[in-house]
């Protein structure tokens, strides 16, 4: 008999079973022949819905992104149990919320006799954390297609190049603080914005897999594991002889004014300012590491079992404290304000660490979490989504951490942050904001437009949102991305989607054929 526990953790992946019959002394052993199961829980029924931006994980703020995709019945708003597959593969996860790793795949969604397809992240934003109000910031946008787009200041990584905005076939939008890069399904790279934070690249890089920003430059990974780096050689621009070696990269994320690579074999290889945690200390060489995450001025890094490292400024957060330091339970990082870090426990209880001011001290309601689900940032407070769909937030209460108490029952399905704002989807559709009213903390001016959301995406100075019928709704600060031109808002409404078109099961697309042959062949077994 097959353990329980060991069809669970088989959820979503292809196994083979087979059985030894041991006889009596003297009696031949009998083993059966392999059977192939595909291993997946029992799909919903009925319409689906699929909620939630894409995993923000490839610009400079990426923490204030959320991670995870929800599937709702459209008829009760709901949770149902779907399957998530990514374009191209054969094997997926079933749930009814799914951690979206790489964002820049169609994600297909099915029941069992529903389905669609998410398109890669919508939007992608860009900016400082300045308290400026006359805009410094932008949106890159990937329309029908896969075409490029951008609004906001044109300073600030809006100035995207005309002849560009017809070209189909990107997947993603990388930003820096006021450049943008866009990466093509063929491994090229087209970059817009400023030259000293990597808006321009000589010559057009190719065979790129991933890119990601950071305050000043941009890194991405080849296709055959090497790096790249442009921009400002003092913000992590220029690689250092260690990062040249790399042949195997596996991820790479940002400082402010560094990177640092996570190699296959978890190895790590920061370049950029040491003062940035360009270095990476001596008695961290050598060791291993699953996840490795960034602020402005340090990094932190999660191990296999359950420790942390830190390194750089103390400042921010680059020394552990407050029970990092001593924590052996950590199961994932969680998010990151400019001066301070958070992680989630394998007990799902929040550890956070750094100056008070920026969210390094958690509030007497965040220490009672005991079923945290993900954390996002604004530059100076955190927000933790609980699995009941309730949030608590600490930090600075000038930058989200003056959360309505009337809220406090709201199910909410995402929270999404610029840099002193926070706005949260809710089950029913609807969006609430609060923090800094300026930077997208009030939208009470588009509130009757907030329905029937699908997804929230923000820049340092404004926030976007999908609607059903692909309507973008946008507020904030109006030059930062807050309020698009009419011939901007006609864009956006006429080529904007959330979801791609036809249908995952059809057998007419070639991923479909697949899958149909797939599983004709195997049989499938359901996890109760």
């Amino acid at each position: 008999m097959v353990p329980k526990s060991n069809v669970e953790s088989s959820d979503g992946s292809v196994v083979k079973v087979y059985y030894t019959i041991l006889r009596k002394i003297g009696g031949e052993t009998e083993t059966s022949p392999d059977a192939t199961y595909t291993v997946g829980r029992e799909l919903g029924k009925g319409d689906l819905t699929v909620l939630g931006a894409r995993n923000g994980s490839a610009a400079y703020r990426a923490s204030s992104s959320p991670r995870y995709l929800r599937a709702i019945s459209t008829a009760t708003r709901q949770d149902i149990t779907a399957e998530w597959r990514y374009e191209g593969d054969l094997s997926g996860a079933t749930g009814t919320s799914f951690l979206d790793t790489q964002p820049w795949r169609v994600i297909h969604a099915r029941t069992a006799d529903a389905a669609t397809s998410v398109l890669p992240v919508h939007f992608s934003g860009s900016g400082t954390d300045s308290a400026s109000t006359t805009g410094a910031a932008a949106f890159g946008a990937l329309l029908t297609l896969g075409r490029p787009y951008a609004w906001g200041h044109r300073s600030w990584g809006a100035n995207i190049d005309p002849n560009l905005i017809g070209n189909a076939g990107f997947v993603e939008i990388s930003t820096s603080p006021s450049s943008m890069a866009a990466r093509h399904s063929n491994g090229t790279v087209s970059v817009w914005g400023q030259s000293n934070t990597g808006g321009v690249v000589t010559p057009i890089p190719v065979n790129i897999r991933r890119v990601v920003g950071n305050a000043g430059a941009f890194a991405a990974i080849r296709d055959n594991g090497t790096l790249q780096a442009w921009g400002s050689e003092s913000q992590g621009g220029k690689l250092n002889d260690a990062a040249s070696l790399v042949n195997d990269a596996d991820r790479v994320v940002g400082s402010g004014w560094a990177f640092c690579c996570r190699r296959v074999g978890g190895e790590l290889v920061p370049w950029g300012p040491a003062t940035h945690g360009g270095e990476l200390p001596p008695a961290l060489i050598a060791q291993k590491f699953k996840d490795v995450m960034g602020n402005f001025g340090a990094f932190c890094a999660l191990r296999e079992n359950g420790t942390l490292a830190a390194w750089k400024d103390d400042a921010f957060g680059g020394v552990l404290k407050n029970g990092a330091e001593t924590a052996t339970n950590v199961a994932s990082l969680g998010s990151a304000t400019s001066r301070a870090f958070s992680v989630i426990t394998t007990d799902r209880k929040i550890i956070a660490w750094g100056p008070d001011t920026h969210g390094g001290a958690l509030s007497e309601a965040a220490r009672l979490v005991s079923d945290c689900v993900e954390i996002v940032a604004t530059w100076g407070a955190f927000c933790a989504r609980r699995q009941n769909g309730n949030v608590v937030c600490w930090g600075d209460p000038n930058r989200g951490n003056n959360f309505p108490p009337a809220w406090a029952a709201y199910d909410f399905i995402q929270v999404v942050g610029t840099a002193r704002a926070f706005a949260g989807l809710l089950r029913d559709g609807r969006v609430v904001t609060w923090g800094d009213p300026t930077f997208g903390g009030n939208s009470s001016a588009v509130a009757h437009l907030l329905v029937g959301i699908r997804a929230v995406y923000a820049n340092s100075e404004a926030f976007a949102a999908i609607r059903d019928d692909n309507v973008v709704v946008t507020w904030g600060i109006p030059n930062g991305g807050g309020t698009p031109t009419s011939e901007q808002q006609n864009a956006l409404n006429q080529n904007m989607s959330y979801e791609a078109p036809g249908n995952a099961l059809s057998e007419t697309s070639a991923q479909g054929k697949a899958l149909a042959i797939y599983r004709r062949k195997h049989e499938t077994l359901v996890v109760g």
